[in-house]
């Protein structure tokens, strides 16, 4: 049988350092990872942010990896489509894909929230357009190019086997079970 036990507390009060603190000695005893669960992207986040101050308190690194819904990420096969299909006459097209371009040169998770591009998207509507055709739609499978090597989703899975904190999100739990292979420890954050 499984443990648990429930914390609640008002906004601000420190719950999220309070869950990681153990959370990090536990997979650093164990050898394995343990999984967060957050209700969204917000939270998760928000997780994230506190993992140098994690450091910071306990005075080593803290190997931390994020796993966001597949939609959440850049398909570079879909963008190389993209890129070969553009003709001459396609400005605002290029026009986006080359700054789509030079921001995957330095993203390092492929995740579309890391593009802050609210100026040019608000200009540009067939923005929204793009990013559809472009986020990430199955799963990736046997590395067979160096495209595949570099997929930003398959290097945040492959992160969950040598991570001491994953944070997830409630839907990733419950609609993939492959966490289970990496990890047996969960932390549900607003499991409410």
């Amino acid at each position: 049988g499984g443990r648990g036990f429930g914390i609640v507390a008002g906004t601000g009060t420190g719950k999220t350092l309070g869950y990681l603190t153990p959370a990090v000695a536990f997979a650093k005893a164990s050898g394995r990872p343990v999984v967060v669960a957050t209700h969204s992207k917000l939270l998760q986040n928000q997780a994230m942010e506190a993992v140098p101050l994690l450091e910071a308190t306990l005075g080593e690194p803290v190997e931390a990896v994020l796993l966001k819904g597949r939609d959440n990420y850049v398909s570079l096969t879909a963008l190389e489509g993209e890129l070969d299909g553009l003709c001459a006459d396609a400005a605002p097209l290029g026009f986006l894909l080359a700054l789509i371009c030079g921001w995957l040169a330095e993203t390092p998770t492929g995740e579309w929230d890391d593009l802050r591009f609210w100026p040019v998207s608000a200009r540009h509507p067939e923005f929204s357009a793009l990013r559809w055709r472009l986020s990430l739609d199955e799963q990736p499978g046997p590395v067979r190019s160096e495209l595949d090597k570099r997929c930003f989703y398959r290097r945040a899975l492959d992160g969950l086997r040598t991570a001491d904190i994953a944070v997830m999100n409630h839907a990733l739990i419950v609609s993939r079970d492959d966490w289970l292979l990496a990890a047996r420890d969960l932390i549900l954050d607003e499991a409410h």
